[in-house]
């Protein structure tokens, strides 16, 4: 099952709690091989946070979404995330030599870090609110 279906998903609202302010866009890269990296603010700009989805890939990560806290300096963003407990960073975009780098733990023959491109036509599709969605689910168990 595709993580996102930009066009046909069926958004669900969460009742029980506020949804959380978002970014008015999302960003999609794809990593080669069919796999996506989709980026979405998650709060104000100034919480520095993110939802970072995965799909696409043979992972226990694929069709997966994570909270990652945002960290800009020296050309650099770093997106970190919690796994087992213990901080991981999972994308890094060098600025200065344009590269953008998804890091993902050893899973079989998986690699465990690959160059990622922005891709404006999946980022044109993606709807913010619907990646809202998903992510809720997934949270609340959902999914």
């Amino acid at each position: 099952m595709a993580l996102f279906n930009v066009s046909g998903f069926a958004q669900t609202t969460q009742k029980e709690t506020p949804r959380p302010e978002i970014g008015k866009y999302c960003k999609v890269y794809r990593a080669g091989e069919g796999l996506k990296v989709l980026l979405l603010r998650l709060g104000p700009e100034s919480k520095n946070e993110s939802i970072v989805a995965l799909d696409g890939f043979d992972h226990p990560w694929d069709g997966k979404f994570f909270k990652a806290s945002v960290v800009k300096a020296d050309g650099r963003q770093e997106f970190t995330i919690q796994n087992n407990g213990r901080p991981f960073v999972v994308l890094v975009f060098r600025e200065r030599y344009g590269q953008s780098t998804l890091f993902v733990p050893k899973y079989g023959t998986e690699e465990t870090e690959r160059p990622i491109a922005y891709s404006e036509d999946l980022s044109a599709e993606c709807k913010p609110d619907i990646l809202l969605s998903q992510y809720l689910n997934q949270q609340a168990g959902k999914k």
